[in-house]
């Protein structure tokens, strides 16, 4: 099944899928878009071996999801624009519990000269962990970004929750990341565990048996194109 906004680059945010269901899985879907291409608005969200493309904060939200050996491209922006995956909206540390974990996907496609960022703090207390994962060369050496990319807001990167463990590719290497706080490289598997679809968002109690997927962590995917269905021929805006 394919969910596609074709609204293309310019003007405000496209959406081409809106979930606020909770207990919900995508399996094996595309959802196609520019800005904003995916809300994950709220509630339990499970996404399994399904394409997700966009350019700018192209996953966002305020739900607890899991994207589950995925692939997530990101296409061409508008001109000296950059990409960003992720915007996770977590606006409380104590009383709101959501963030997202991108599992043993494929971040990235490979656009000369596009600068692309793993994630930005949506709200304050954005939460978001990339895991056993394969980052392409896409990816920005500093990983995250500010809201506004020339504005550092150092508070902002001192409550964001920003996770890394075992990821392989070029956009993987964490020796020039960005020195916040909320960052967390991770060494220790035990710790990564929470990150899990079974720790995270209690895929054991409530996905359906026929859904497969890993229930602990995982290898990376070790090449481009390891995880989930080929998408359509190229990446960039059509």
């Amino acid at each position: 099944p394919d969910d596609r906004n074709a609204a293309g680059l310019e003007g405000n945010q496209a959406v081409a899928l809106r979930s606020n269901s909770n207990k919900s899985v995508v399996y094996r879907c595309r959802v196609e878009g520019y800005k904003d291409t995916l809300y994950a608005e709220n509630g339990l969200q499970f996404y399994v071996e399904s394409n997700i493309t966009g350019t700018v904060d192209f996953v966002f939200g305020n739900a607890k999801a899991v994207f589950h050996k995925c692939r997530i491209q990101v296409r061409r922006p508008l001109e000296q624009k950059h990409n960003v995956v992720t915007a996770q909206g977590r606006y409380n540390a104590t009383t709101t519990d959501s963030g997202f974990c991108v599992v043993e996907a494929e971040p990235g496609h490979d656009l000369n000269g596009v600068d692309t960022f793993l994630g930005r703090p949506y709200k304050n207390y954005s939460h978001v962990a990339f895991v056993n994962s394969f980052i392409g060369e896409v990816v920005n050496a500093t990983g995250w970004v500010p809201w506004k990319r020339d504005h550092e807001i150092k508070e902002t990167t001192m409550t964001v929750e920003y996770y890394e463990y075992g990821n392989q590719g070029p956009g993987a290497d964490t020796a020039r990341r960005v020195n916040w706080e909320g960052l967390h490289i991770l060494k220790d598997a035990a710790e990564a565990a929470k990150f899990t679809p079974d720790r995270f968002i209690d895929a054991n109690l409530w996905v359906p048996e026929q859904i497969q997927y890993d229930h602990g962590l995982g290898a990376p995917p070790l090449m481009p194109g390891g995880v989930a269905p080929p998408l359509m021929p190229g990446g960039g805006a059509a």
